[in-house]
Parts: structure tokens; sequence; C-alpha cells
């Protein structure tokens, strides 16, 4: 007769063997990594949505280590001549010992001061992405030098015109700095073929709250159009996304934009300039440069602007008809119905409750069969909770498996810091008579730290995987919780969200299961997560406490700063099959109710005061 366990034993070892497999090989030779410098336009983030894709594609394409290192010349705020000087002066003390293997100059302004400071950066290749056709100054393109440029005129005006020929008004928002002023010139200029067809307002020089009054005052027949808001009337930086965003939320109007990077982000869309491609593209010209290829070998690249796309939600919010849409156009966030959605997650769940329902079918019959009385009430309490672990189980290895990036990624880092020691180590050795032997036992030293962290995480990971009874014991629920935090700290690296844990001190010990209670906080922990993957990055925290609720209780709060839950959600979030993720079947939060109140607890879920969720849950106390 089969083992039913043997398919979860198979995909728990399987899970295991591809994470280790990530690991450095220990022969593997040690290649230096790429030295890259972004040199950005605009400050005071050098992550604008270019750069962004440029290191992204560089470093997922390349097929070796890249350090990345980072320059401004913050265009929008500091344009006189002068200020180059400095900006020279630093990045030839910075790099006159490090040598790079790579400059990356980003949009017109870094490209322009590339070309008018001729040989700053000597023989080291240049790339420069994103400047734009009409401003690429003669001689761009050298021995040294490169470009991957992009036409700035992509038709704005005559989408807007086919898809509402009834517009009257075009309300243009750019921002202050000279760099804008400079583009807004060009923009009234090319725009003047439209005369007597449609009116343009230009609000420039405003602060960002003045634009969002004029933007909230519109009225039928007018629309936005957002071109380049990088610093406001009062002089203060404005984060591209987030003007899309406060635009968005106060305009009664449709939003259109310039950029790629905007669909997605409150804009209608249409043909925009293509800012995430051009990063795309440089990174692939500079892989070329990175492997060999002579940067005058490899000519310019130019871009027209992105295929048609539109945001299914602005076209539907503003009743926009599809049919008007440029041949070829693609529709993106499109909501499906129920059925497309989740047929699987619906299937599944059917297949889960006729699995169910044939369970406790042959529990009912099986317990017909026998005489009422204690041992058979017994028997099935048994086989219950038996199922009961099978299922919980069966989710914490389907958890794994979705977190196996992350702790590939965790595992990587001792490994590879162990590999670097045991050559350094190598190295020393192979010398004719070394002397300094405490080096080598502190490079000794290092390896063996690393080896225990990657065994630790290793651990932590085995015993989620085991399978075993529901087993209460003394536990000290502050370190259950911290074994969690530590399991999860790539994944939350990798979503840039900041993790606390506030514990009370000498907190007595709990009677619990140490796994099942474990499970219980890594849903309640990526449940946070996943509520905040719309967050700005700086807003994306989650904080942890472990503290006494009353006498006889320990209380476990997970709080964290998303979008929070709907008066009917906070009802039947712990519903089974019940989800508000579009990816998930809604048993998390179903399975881990079921598991507190095994343990004689209560899970409980509430909206805090300013924004975000706290899910709650208290065990007893051992002494109890």
């Amino acid at each position: 007769m089969p083992n039913p366990n043997r398919p979860i034993r198979l995909a728990a070892t399987t899970l295991l063997l591809l994470i280790l497999a990530v690991g450095s090989s220990p022969g593997a030779e040690y290649n230096p990594p790429k030295r890259v410098l972004i040199l950005d336009s605009f400050g005071p983030s050098p992550m604008t949505a270019g750069a962004a894709a440029f290191r992204t594609t560089l470093e997922r394409e390349l097929g070796r280590p890249v350090d990345i290192h980072y320059a401004s010349l913050d265009a929008a705020r500091f344009t006189e001549r002068n200020h180059d000087a400095p900006l020279i002066d630093f990045l030839k003390a910075r790099y006159q010992e490090h040598k790079l293997d790579l400059v990356a100059p980003m949009l017109s302004p870094a490209g322009r001061f590339v070309a008018r400071q001729g040989d700053l950066f000597g023989a080291t290749p240049v790339v420069v992405t994103g400047i734009e056709r009409r401003r690429i100054p003669p001689g761009l393109q050298t021995a040294t030098t490169t470009y991957v440029a992009a036409d700035g005129n992509v038709g704005y005006v005559d989408n807007i015109l086919r898809l509402m020929p009834e517009t009257r008004q075009i309300v243009m928002v750019f921002g202050a700095s000279n760099f804008e002023k400079l583009w807004t010139a060009e923009t009234r200029k090319l725009y003047e073929k439209y005369t007597g067809r449609v009116e343009f307002v230009w609000l420039q020089g405003l602060s960002l709250e003045d634009i969002e009054e004029r933007v909230s005052a519109l009225s039928q027949g007018s629309v936005v159009l957002l071109g380049n808001l990088v610093v406001d009337g009062t002089g203060l930086p404005i984060d591209k996304d987030e003007g899309v965003r406060r635009l968005r939320a106060v305009a009664k109007v449709p939003l259109f934009g310039f950029f790629e990077s905007s669909l997605g982000k409150g804009i209608v869309g249409g043909s925009l300039y293509p800012d995430v491609t051009l990063g795309v593209e440089g990174a692939r010209v500079a892989i070329r440069i990175l492997k060999g290829e002579a940067p005058n070998t490899i000519p310019p690249v130019v871009l027209k602007g992105t295929v048609p796309a539109y945001d299914w939600r602005e076209l539907q919010r503003f009743g926009i008809r599809e049919d008007r849409l440029p041949p070829g156009s693609q529709v993106l966030y499109r909501q499906e119905t129920v059925w497309q959605a989740y047929r699987w997650h619906i299937a599944g769940g059917i297949a889960l409750l006729i699995l169910q329902a044939a369970l406790i079918s042959g529990l009912v019959l099986q317990g017909a069969r026998r005489r009422r009385g204690e041992a058979a009430r017994k028997r099935t309490e048994a086989e219950l909770l038996h199922t009961r672990a099978e299922l919980a189980h069966m989710t914490r290895v389907f958890t794994l498996g979705e977190l196996s990036a992350s702790l590939a990624h965790e595992l990587n880092q001792p490994l590879t810091a162990i590999l670097s020691n045991a050559q350094a180590a190598q190295r020393f050795m192979s010398t004719d008579s070394p002397k300094n032997l405490e080096e080598v036992r502190e490079i000794l030293g290092d390896i063996v730290q690393d080896d225990k962290r990657a065994g630790e995480v290793i651990r932590r990971m085995r015993s989620l995987v085991k399978k075993e009874d529901l087993e209460a014991v003394p536990l000290d629920m502050a370190k259950t919780v911290r074994e969690v935090v530590l399991l999860l700290h790539s994944d939350a690296v990798l979503r840039h969200v900041s993790v606390s844990l506030d514990a009370e001190p000498a907190l007595p010990e709990v009677l619990g299961d140490r796994i099942q209670l474990q499970q219980v906080i890594l849903n309640l922990l990526l449940n946070a997560f996943d509520a905040m993957k719309e967050s700005h990055v700086s807003e994306r925290s989650v904080l942890l406490k472990v503290g006494r609720d009353g006498e006889h209780m320990l209380k476990v709060t997970v709080s964290d700063e998303g979008h929070g839950l709907s008066d009917d959600s906070l009802d039947r979030v712990f519903e089974a099959f019940y989800t508000t993720k579009p990816s998930g079947l809604g048993m998390g939060l179903s399975i881990s109710r079921s598991i507190v109140e095994a343990h004689r607890g209560r899970l409980w879920a509430e909206n805090n005061r300013s924004r975000g969720a706290t899910f709650c849950f208290t065990v007893p106390l051992a002494q109890q």
C-alpha cells in the first residue's frame, strides 16, 4: 500500500536540495567584481527608474559580481557651470586609486557633463544612458564613449485627443528648476501647432500643494499632462512617483504622463518615454563592453516611444472606450472575473472540500459503527488533530517553497564568505615562509562563524519542514519569535521591509508547540509584508511585540503600515478560503487560528488608528 506521507517528504527533500545547490562551489575560481559608477543627473536619490533598471539588468545578466558606485550632479537644483568643479575634484580623488571598469551617466545633464569634461575618466569606457536625442552634444561618441538615447517627442497630445476628442483644455505640469523651465519652453514651441484645437494651461513655479489645489478644481473637458516634476516652486525635490500619486488622488479628470515608469501608478497611459527600457538597453550595452567589446564598435541606440500601453483601471474610472485605443495597444492591470482570477484556487478549494468531506464522512461512519463512549470520542479527536496537523505541515512546506529565493540568498552569503576566506588562507600559506599565523587563525575563526551561520539557517528550515505531532512544552516565546524574524531576514531585505522586535524582559515561559507557533508567526509576518507591497519604501515597517496579557496569558502582536482591512475583511479574514490577496488560497489565517485555539489561546485582527492592521494572538503561560 503506498505511503501517504511520501509525496510530502519528497517535496521537502527536493526543496532543501534546490536551496543548498545555490551555494558557491568550493572549487570555484575567484573573479573580482566589476566596478561600475552610475553618474545620476538628479538627486538626492540616484535610484531613478532608469538607473534602477540599469542596475537590476546589469546584476542579473552580467554573470559575475558587480560593485555599483553612485554620484549625482543634482542638476535640478544646481545648474551653474562652476558647480562641475567640486564634483570633478570629488571624482578624481575618489577613483584615482580605485580603478573603474565602466562609467554610466544617466539622462541628458549627466551625458552633457561627460561631453564637457572630455577625458575626465581617461580610458575608462562610458555608456551614456537615457539622453534625449535633441540634447545629444556633438562628438558624444568617441573611442571610449557610446550612448543609448530616446526620441523625446512621442505624441502625448495626439494620444489624449484620440482617446478623448471632447477635450477642451490640457493642464501641463512641470517643475521649477532651470532644467525643467528649459524643457517647458521647448514643449510650448512644440505644442503651438495645436493652437485653436485645444487650450493649454501651464502650471510651473508652484508648490506641489498649490498644484494639487489647481488640479482638484478641474472639471469635465480638462485633462492633466504631467511632464517632469523634479523640484517644485519652493525649491523642494519631489519624488516622481510621489507626484503622480498625489495628483491622481485629487484629480477628478484623467491624468496622463510622460514616462513609462509612471504607468500603473495613476496615469492613463499611451506611447510613453521609455525610461525603464533605456535603463535595460543601456545595461546590455554595458555588459558587452565589460565582456571586452570596444565602445566605438557598438553603434549608438536610439529608441522611439514604447508600444502604446494603458491602465485598465484608469480607462474604466473615466469611461474611456477601448475601441479608441491605437491598434496594437496593450491594456494592463485588467481585473479578471472571479473565476478567471481564482479558478485554480476555487478548483483546489473544491477538491480540498471534497477531501475534507470524505474524511469527515469516513470519521462519522466509523464513529457510527462503534459504540458511543469515551474511547471512540478520543479516537475521532485524534484523527481530526492528525488531519489538521497534515494540512498545517503542507502549508509550511508550501510557504518555504515561496521563500526559496530569499533563503538561498541567506545561505549564499556565509557560503561566499567561507570560500573567500579559504582562498585567502590558501594564498597566505602558499608563501615561502608564512610568518603571521595569527592572521591565519583569524581567517579560520571567520570560516567557523560563517559555517555556524549557514548551519543555523538550515536548522531553522529543517525544523519548519519536519512533520511531528503537536508537542506542548515550555517555550521562550521571545526566542521563538526571534528565530522566525531571522529566517525571514533576506525576504524582508528584498522587499525593503524594516522588522523590529519589542519583547518585555524576563518573560515567563509559555506552554506550546514551537514549530506550530512559529508557523503562525511566519504566516502573520508574510501577510504583513504583502500588505505593504504598494506602500512607499520608507513606510514599509513591521513591529512585533511580545508581552504579558493579564496573569495567565502571553500576547504576541504583529503590526504593519499597510492598507489595513475593510470592515467586511475584519469579520471574514479568518474564514477558510477567504482571501484579500490575488494569489492567496485563503487557508493561512484559518489554519493559524486553529493552531492558536488548539493551544487554548485566541487570534484576532484590528485596524491601527493611523494606517495598517495589527494581528494578535495569546497563549497560556507554562505554570497555568
